[in-house]
Order: structure tokens, then sequence, then C-alpha cells
């Protein structure tokens, strides 16, 4: 009869987690009578919705913030602009959309760089998006053996 001694296993479950961190755009018109902002849009591989936020308008078309999602995704961004004060409706300049998997390509941080050539008054404008991954650590799973004996069922207990 041959004993082992008892022994566990940890199995940990690690999640790739996308952060969008920056967006800004580049050669924007010189006037100051335009406020920027943007609307960002995630969806999951079906389609379906994750997250919309609406970032702030801003003179300066520059935002950092912490967008998250848990894998893979489709991010759609709608770069708009509005002419004047409050009074003036925003305007939908463009809308780029990428998937999160192609635009890191194994990569842990990315800048890519869209142009957006449907605005005539800036025509050479380019949306700048910063991309990063992390892994996290989802709960584990302890798979712990215990006495195995040549000849006998081994005794195992699954921790879920």
């Amino acid at each position: 009869m041959i004993r082992l001694p008892n022994f566990t296993l940890n199995m940990i479950a690690t999640q790739r987690i996308i952060h969008l961190a920056e967006i800004s755009a580049t050669d924007i018109p010189a006037s100051a009578r335009y406020r920027y902002k943007c609307r960002v849009d995630m969806f999951s591989n079906e389609s379906e919705t994750l997250l919309h936020r609406d970032l702030f308008g801003r003179m300066q078309p520059s935002w950092l913030m912490e967008l998250t999602n848990q894998g893979d995704c489709t991010i759609a961004i709608t770069f708009c602009c509005r002419e004047g004060d409050i009074t003036h409706p925003w305007q939908d300049i463009d809308t780029v959309t990428f998937d999160t998997q192609d635009g890191l390509n194994g990569e842990r941080n990315i800048h890519l760089e869209f142009p957006i050539t449907s605005w005539s008054d800036a025509p050479d404008l380019k949306l700048n998006v910063r991309l990063t991954q992390s892994t996290s650590e989802g709960s584990s799973s302890n798979v712990t053996l215990s006495n195995l004996t040549s000849g006998q069922e081994s005794l195992g207990r699954f921790v879920g």
C-alpha cells in the first residue's frame, strides 16, 4: 500500500480587465468659442450595453477617467461640440468604434489614434484613446486530496 501526504491544490481564476484611461482630441479649431464632450458606450460581444457615460463638457478636449470592463468589449466614443454657451445644443461630430481585443493585441498599455474628417472646421481632427489592461484574481477553488492509497478510491473535496 502506498500512502501520499495530504495536499491542497488552489486553482485561481484570472480575468482580464480593460481600462479606458484617457480620451483627448488634437487639431481642434483654434477658436475659443467651442466646448467639447464625449459619450462613451461599451458593448459586450453580444451587442448588449455594458456602460453608457457622458463625459463633462470642456473647453479643452481632454478627459482622464477610469472606466473598466471585465473582459474584452467594443467601445464606441462619440465626439461632440457646442459652439457658444449653454443655449446652443451639442452636435455629434463623429463616432469611433473599436474592439478592445483587436486594439490591445496582447499589449498592456496602448495609445490609439482615430482620424475624424467629417468636421469642416477641423479637417485634421484626431481622437486619441489610451487603454490599459490588467488581470484580476477571482475566487479560488480548493481541491483537497487525502491519504491516497493504491487500490482505494481517493477522498476528495471540492470547494467552489
